[in-house]
């Protein structure tokens, strides 16, 4: 199976971004706003700001737009709940990735530039 060439990829982007503006619905904004409300309500109760996740609604409108790219690289009309669970599961991993310790621990203090294992020496 040959890859396919760039000329053909081009030609597909361009269509997409000319011809293809998906919509959201409302079942897949209803994912997105769950996922959203779940880490925001996860950093609640606290007692060290550094703790909480953080999460603002910069971070919901990237899971919206991220979804329409989604649709769009299938060109479709409509963004499905399948691509917002998508997105919701790329958001998931780039949050564990991120916010992970060497020893399997959260720390949310990473947002800040320094872990809190750092912060404590």
């Amino acid at each position: 199976m040959s890859p396919i060439p760039l000329y053909f990829v081009r030609k597909f982007i361009a269509y997409a971004r000319r011809y293809v503006h998906p919509r959201l619905s409302s079942e897949a904004a209803t994912v997105l706003q769950k996922k959203y409300l779940e880490l925001r309500s996860a950093g609640e109760g606290q007692q060290n700001p550094t703790d909480s996740i953080p999460i603002t609604t910069r971070q919901l409108e990237s899971m919206i737009r991220l979804s329409q790219a989604r649709a769009r690289a299938e060109l479709a009309e409509t963004v499905s709940v399948e691509h917002a669970q998508d997105v919701v599961d790329i958001m998931q991993e780039c949050l564990l990735d991120t916010y992970i310790t060497e020893d399997g621990n959260l720390d949310f203090g990473r947002s800040g530039g320094m872990s809190l294992a750092k912060k404590v020496k």
